[in-house]
């Protein structure tokens, strides 16, 4: 299941600040200049609204800015209930876990948050995609998640990658 997170602008700088920060800017005796705007830049960069999927227990945090995004929110934890299954079961803490076509990062999230003593690597050759992905551990706050913007095939060279579509949370790319 899925709903809007409204989070208050007291919640995001908790969440986006080092502690000392926002501590001076909680007890109201200082003020630092442009962190509000800071704030609201950076979603602003990442774009759309922030809904939180509950999938198995956890809860993640997904950026949502168009229809398939929508989508891939809505059916997290139905859509692939046997890949869920495999991680949960199967991923150990230490272990490094590779996640090829990684998308917008559903299933780096989920095994990143099931076992923060683990290390995900996610791959996704797709600007729109590797963008959503990045922003996605970014509002996670999983340290445990290194994204990489690059293809992963049996041979090595330099090749097209052919676009189904050029927007977040397309796939089917080749």
């Amino acid at each position: 299941d899925w709903s809007r997170d409204r989070m208050s602008l007291k919640s995001l700088l908790q969440q986006f600040l080092p502690a000392p920060a926002y501590r001076l800017l909680a007890n109201g005796r200082h003020k630092i200049r442009g962190v509000e705007t800071g704030v609201r830049d950076l979603l602003a960069r990442l774009g759309g609204d922030t809904v939180v999927c509950r999938v198995r227990g956890r809860t993640i945090r997904i950026r949502v800015s168009n229809h398939l995004e929508k989508s891939r929110a809505e059916t997290y934890a139905t859509k692939e209930p046997d890949t869920l299954e495999w991680i949960e079961s199967r991923l150990r803490d230490g272990d490094v876990m590779f996640d090829v076509g990684a998308n917008i990062g559903l299933y780096t999230l989920f095994a990143a948050s099931s076992r923060p003593l683990a290390r995900v690597f996610a791959f996704e050759p797709e600007s729109q995609n590797f963008s959503r992905l990045c922003g996605n551990v970014m509002i996670n706050d999983l340290r445990n998640v290194v994204p990489c913007c690059i293809p992963i095939n049996d041979l090595e060279k330099f090749d097209y990658l052919e676009l189904y579509e050029f927007v977040a949370g397309s796939s089917c790319h080749g």
